[in-house]
């Protein structure tokens, strides 16, 4: 079936007015927290393929988004990087539409106006972006997540939950006119970004996806066991720990960090502080951080 810049399943699953949970790479996606979500989800609560994108590169550069390999029992294929579309069945709650979806090169509009179709022949009932940027995050705190929604009632949720209102101005990606998009078909629509510390730059960060899960879990009502990516995280941050106090400069920022999340302010997250006030990485605290990824895999894996 097509369906504007899409080719769906025939026959599409039947779904009962399900929500979409959009995660967009690169943007958006540090710490591969939204990706790691969708896919969390997808393993967790079983989830079909139901569609993507017909011709990937009328919007990727496919020298910035390369195409790979796979050489499957002797084969050889290869796949392009495209916009993939999943859907959930749960007996027990709200169905749900997953979309990995890629920033695209060109023609960002097109891409959008389909996006708006998919969902309005699935039903979509509601429109969700999850993902996660840098901002003045100590590791040492618990994780903050900064957000709105179109609804009024969804933005009362946020706020009974933490999530602070995001008043940003500044560069963002053509991906945020879905949110119009929707608007314009009457679905409500919401944004939900981790705060992850700026120093670690984890390539995966578990204590920011198992804080986004919670998020979702309370919003969705998923009885989720998430105690395996809490621990994962730990364990990552427990080494960010020792790496902070042999380096003094990051043992001092990190403090300051502390300082302003402990104040409490009303201030989101984006306005405590820009990007020149945070503290850089030096080549050795990158080196230490991608044996921290090698380390907290390792345990995975023998336990």
């Amino acid at each position: 079936m097509q369906v504007g810049a899409f080719d769906l399943v025939e026959p599409l699953p039947t779904l009962d007015k399900p929500h979409l949970l959009l995660g967009l790479r690169p943007w958006v996606d540090v710490g591969s927290v939204g990706t790691l979500v969708l896919g969390y989800l997808e393993r967790r609560l079983g989830s079909q393929d139901i569609g993507q994108l017909r011709r990937p590169s009328s919007y990727y550069d496919m020298t910035r988004y390369r195409p790979t390999i796979y050489r499957p029992e002797g084969g050889r294929r290869v796949e392009l990087p495209n916009t993939m579309i999943r859907s959930v069945h749960r007996e027990d709650g709200q169905d749900l539409v997953l979309m990995h979806a890629l920033e695209p090169h060109n023609e960002g509009e097109e891409l959008v106006e389909s996006i708006g179709k998919v969902m309005e022949v699935l039903g979509v009932q509601r429109f969700c972006m999850i993902g996660a940027m840098y901002g003045p995050a100590p590791h040492t705190r618990p994780l903050k997540a900064s957000g709105s929604s179109t609804d009024e009632d969804l933005q009362a949720v946020l706020e009974s939950l933490g999530v602070h209102s995001s008043a940003y101005e500044g560069p963002t990606s053509v991906m945020t006119l879905v949110h119009e998009e929707a608007a314009k078909l009457g679905i409500p629509a919401l944004v939900m970004l981790m705060q992850l510390p700026s120093y670690a730059q984890l390539e995966e960060d578990a204590t920011g996806q198992h804080a986004m899960i919670s998020l979702l879990s309370e919003i969705y009502s998923l009885d989720l066991d998430t105690e395996p990516l809490k621990a994962r995280g730990e364990r990552q941050y427990r080494r960010l720990d020792e790496w902070a106090q042999r380096d003094p400069r990051l043992k001092e920022a990190i403090k300051k960090l502390e300082s302003v999340y402990d104040s409490d302010s009303e201030e989101s997250p984006e306005e405590q502080a820009s990007a020149e006030d945070l503290p850089q990485l030096s080549p050795e605290v990158e080196r230490f951080l991608s044996d921290v990824e090698g380390w907290t895999k390792d345990e995975e894996g023998s336990g």
